[in-house]
């Protein structure tokens, strides 16, 4: 059995992205992560387990 890859749903992208800068504004961070629900990560776990 070869590797094997999970993708999990969650929230998707915020309309609005609000951060806060000193200084200079370089921008929002080039980094974000969406927030998944038990439910999200117990569907795509289950996918894998009881194919």
């Amino acid at each position: 059995m070869g590797p094997k890859s999970v993708q999990i749903s969650g929230s998707s992208c915020p309309r609005r992205i609000h951060y806060t800068y000193y200084g200079v504004d370089i921008g929002p961070p080039s980094d974000m992560f969406v927030k998944s629900s038990k439910s999200d990560i117990r569907a795509a776990y289950g996918r894998l387990i009881s194919p």
